[in-house]
């Protein structure tokens, strides 16, 4: 589930093809990267929809981020984190996100969360990890 085009290698996602040929549920935007890569089975989905084309229910979440394969194509698609249902619980991978008030709209809207994947903490080069990107903390 690549949730930002600047974490998708097509490299490993061609190995991951090959071996075995997974769904990939990925945000609005990034669908024509995986399928040149060679994903056939690939779904788009926008921020709080809910996919049933993969075993477990998936659902994107915003982040405080953006997105950019190159500095001439900034937000050409979305980000995102994700929402899994397994087993009675629910784990949200937040994604590259800064913390922010996103937050709070995910478990207003989606209610209770089991696990939280957090990977917040990156600060530096300051003039490149301020707002929106990560955190903004000194």
């Amino acid at each position: 589930m690549p949730a930002e085009a600047d974490h998708a290698s097509p490299t490993t996602l061609r190995r991951l093809e090959r071996c075995f040929p997974p769904p990939v549920v990925t945000p609005i935007g990034n669908g024509r990267l995986l399928r040149s890569a060679g994903i056939a089975q690939v779904e788009e989905i926008d921020w709080w929809e809910t996919t049933s084309a993969v075993a477990l229910p998936v659902t994107l979440t915003p982040a405080q981020h953006f997105s950019a394969r190159s500095p001439l194509n900034r937000n050409g698609a979305l980000w995102g984190g994700f929402l899994i249902e397994a087993g009675g619980h629910r784990i949200l991978h937040a994604g590259d996100s800064g913390y922010g008030p996103h937050f709070r709209e995910i478990a207003a809207r989606l209610g209770p969360i089991d696990l939280a994947l957090l990977p917040i903490g990156a600060y530096e080069p300051r003039w490149f990890m301020k707002e929106p990107i990560t955190t903004n903390s000194p």
